[in-house]
């Protein structure tokens, strides 16, 4: 892919965690548009868990609802357990909840974005470059540790307000 608004991951590996089959295979393909070719998926949080713990994915895109432990529960576990390979992995959060406490809740449990079903793919493709490209400093709060808050956060909970 060639156009400089989308990112180029052919040297990224990446893993898709979404209990949904239509999701795991729309993000997947959207990831390999952008040249990924190392893309696994996954249904549940103990099956990302196994794989992140074998493959250490440079990019993780979930869903906030999953069969079981959620979404926001894999992310505080990435970063957050002392046994996790990469605290500071880019991860993408796509759900259909537009709400500002769930928005709010996904940056606490540590987020890179936040990307809103439905979406468009070059939507999602922006959101993924930001991810892989965001250099904000993480800071620990308690017990939340995750990315400094970024003004695309503030930006959608602005938009969220006015909806």
């Amino acid at each position: 892919m060639q156009d400089t608004e989308f990112p180029d991951l052919s040297e990224i590996t990446a893993l898709v965690v979404d209990d949904l089959d239509f999701s795991r295979t729309l993000a997947r393909k959207l990831l390999a548009v952008a040249g990924a070719r190392h893309v696994s998926a996954a249904e549940t949080v103990a099956e990302a868990w196994s794989i992140i713990r074998g493959a250490s994915p440079d990019l993780i895109v979930v869903d906030w609802e999953l069969a079981g432990p959620s979404g926001i529960d894999l992310c505080r576990k990435i970063r957050t357990s002392d046994d996790t390979p990469n605290r500071f992995v880019p991860i993408l959060m796509m759900t259909a909840y537009r709400e500002r406490h769930r928005v709010r809740e996904a940056i606490a449990a540590g987020i890179s974005a936040y990307l809103i079903k439905p979406f468009s793919p070059s939507e999602f493709l922006r959101r993924i470059k930001f991810c892989i490209e965001d250099r904000r400093p993480f800071v620990q709060v308690g017990d939340q540790f995750g990315p400094a808050p970024s003004n695309a956060d503030r930006e959608l909970m602005l938009q969220l307000e006015q909806c």
